[in-house]
């Protein structure tokens, strides 16, 4: 349970990380720029051609040697953008799973790991815990409790 809610907080925080990432990311363009030849044989006449794939279509630019630079770093943050999304929809997979695990440990009747689990519901819901659950042995009733600043209240 305790490795369940420090994995989510992992993922989370790597999350928040990728967001920030994404925002510094600059022009990108996908694709792969190649050096040609007009007379290959010969290799004379060279120039830099750029080949991708966008909106289901292949296309191929002719690119200025004085472009060849920021074409080249605008392919390296396309490449950087796909990586950190790849891992952004791997997290999010992992922590949906893990959601849901929660979710049916919460449902089930293993009563101590139960309410750990619902405890852990909230805090994603609410952030911080605002109450706290607990439970006696003798019968079986859950207790719920309610922070007032850092006086403990039973209800």
């Amino acid at each position: 349970m305790n490795m369940t809610k420090r994995r989510r907080t992992q993922i989370e925080k790597r999350i928040v990380k990728i967001k920030s990432e994404l925002t510094e990311i600059g022009e990108m363009r996908p694709g792969s720029l190649t050096k040609q030849y007009k007379n290959g044989d010969r290799q004379t006449r060279p120039h830099y051609q750029l080949s991708y794939t966008h909106e289901m279509k292949s296309r191929t630019n002719y690119i200025r040697k004085d472009s060849v630079s920021s074409v080249r770093q605008q392919i390296k943050n396309y490449k950087r953008f796909k990586a950190l999304m790849t891992e952004w929809v791997a997290l999010g997979i992992e922590h949906s799973k893990l959601a849901m695990k929660l979710k049916q440990i919460a449902t089930t009747g293993h009563t101590n790991q139960t309410l750990k689990a619902i405890q852990m519901i909230m805090e994603q819901i609410d952030g911080k815990p605002k109450q706290m659950v607990g439970f006696e042995m003798g019968e079986i009733l859950p207790i719920i409790t309610r922070r007032s600043s850092d006086k403990m209240i039973e209800e």
